[in-house]
């Protein structure tokens, strides 16, 4: 396995956090055209390694971390033999912890994938600090996971603000019934800035399975007037009951591109 330290040499404005995440406003430059992407420069010991971690049109900066990839990445191989990890909670310093069901295989995924998961948590962390945002499954071929095959699945937490809880095991709670009405929407703002933070970092290329309609429909209405455009159709969409805890993530393949 090779660890190789992947260093933010940039950030995203405070203008364009703000527009994105911070007053629910569509991103958009100011003559009112789709958003140009932002292409933040990492710093990786070799051009084909900072080739692989920062596929064109991924736009958001990576966090401080050492980031371990197998060592067929090292030999320029592709995905399966090379893959990358989110790295292990102890490694995170803080930005985010492991969902108690995600053992340390199943963290691995495609290179696009791992930087949007790490880039897009610390995205929204500039806005909420002290929320705990958990990162479940990616690659899971093993597992109770159907879908968590090719590298470009992920299931993220935020901890407390989703529609439905997890209680105990696979028991859920509806975590809006007891809410009041300001409570309600403090909780459905931020788990649409979690989403708009994947849109900003995805540059509007991927999917989420999320059920909640009172986030999907003004997710969908943003992310069209940001201007973004996803390949694998809607950018949020409902799923099955496994999807009112959690948002599942998907990119696309090369192949979908």
């Amino acid at each position: 396995m090779t660890v190789i330290a992947l260093c933010a040499a940039a950030v995203l404005p405070l203008a364009l956090v703000g527009a994105s995440l911070g007053d629910g406003r569509p991103l958009q430059n100011p003559d009112g055209a789709p958003p140009a992407v932002v292409q933040a420069p990492v710093e990786i010991p070799g051009t084909e390694l900072n080739r692989l971690i920062q596929p064109a049109g991924y736009a958001c900066p990576l966090p401080d971390l050492d980031i371990p990839s197998t060592e067929a990445c090292a030999q320029g191989r592709s995905y399966p033999e090379c893959k990358w990890q989110v790295p292990k909670e102890a490694d995170a310093g803080g930005l985010y912890k492991v969902w108690w069901r995600t053992p340390p295989e199943e963290l691995w995924g495609r290179s696009a994938l791992v930087r949007l998961v790490l880039s897009s948590i610390a995205l929204f962390r500039t806005q909420h600090p002290d929320d705990e945002l958990y990162v479940g499954d990616l690659d899971a071929p093993e597992s109770r996971h159907m879908s968590h095959r090719e590298g470009v699945d992920v299931d993220i937490y935020l901890l407390r603000w989703m529609e439905w809880i997890q209680v105990k095991d696979a028991k859920y709670e509806d975590n809006m019934a007891w809410r009041p009405p300001e409570s309600k929407a403090l909780a459905r703002k931020k788990v649409l800035d979690l989403a708009r933070a994947l849109a900003v970092c995805s540059s509007g290329k991927l999917q989420i399975y999320y059920n909640d309609t009172e986030v999907i429909e003004p997710f969908g209405a943003w992310f069209e007037a940001s201007g973004y455009l996803s390949p694998l159709g809607s950018a949020m969409t409902a799923h099955n009951d496994t999807h009112h805890d959690h948002f599942h993530v998907r990119i696309p393949t090369p192949a979908d591109m």
